[in-house]
């Protein structure tokens, strides 16, 4: 009661007042739900691009478990993924003849560095994602066909070069 009459004597937002919080501790805390929504809205994103694929393929004749599936999964998967790490290299290669390097050298500016990140990390992630679709498709997958490995390998291969163009403005945001 008495931190109410103390808001009605000096005009301040309720809130504040009459919670106690500081002005810097609301933001971080409207921030922090900007940021957990967002992160929730792109990840549901996520799942409805790979239904959406998982639903436009075609039935496997293949199951889960087996050498077949497998081969299955690598036949409409590792091409498309393998393409993005490709891409990534050339455009790195292609940024450093422009600048009139010899393929050994290294470039030392801000956009140099950036393409060299998006080589290794693009390089690093299609690995571990040609390993992820080649593992699951050796497991059970319970109600799940093979599908939804050849759907999440086609998006990863599709949104790779997307993420990709964040890293230019992460690179310029404050720190």
């Amino acid at each position: 009661r008495q931190r109410l009459r103390a808001s009605k004597a000096e005009p301040q937002h309720w809130p504040r007042a009459w919670s106690g919080v500081s002005v810097k501790t609301e933001r971080v805390a409207v921030s922090r739900v900007i940021l957990g929504g967002s992160t929730f809205s792109l990840s549901m994103l996520h799942a409805l691009a790979v239904k959406f694929i998982y639903w436009r393929l075609k039935v496997p004749t293949a199951s889960a478990g087996t050498a077949d599936g497998l081969i299955y999964v690598l036949k409409r998967a590792l091409a498309p993924i393998v393409l993005t790490a490709y891409m990534a290299f050339n455009v790195k290669a292609l940024y450093g003849v422009s600048q009139g390097l010899k393929p050994w050298e290294n470039a030392k500016s801000r956009t140099a560095k950036i393409l060299d990140r998006i080589q290794y990390q693009t390089f690093e992630q299609s690995v571990m994602a040609v390993a992820t679709v080649s593992a699951l498709s050796l497991t059970n997958l319970g109600d799940y066909d093979l599908r939804l490995l050849v759907a999440h390998g086609l998006l990863f291969a599709a949104m790779r070069p997307v993420y990709d163009l964040g890293y230019p403005q992460a690179d310029a945001a404050p720190r």
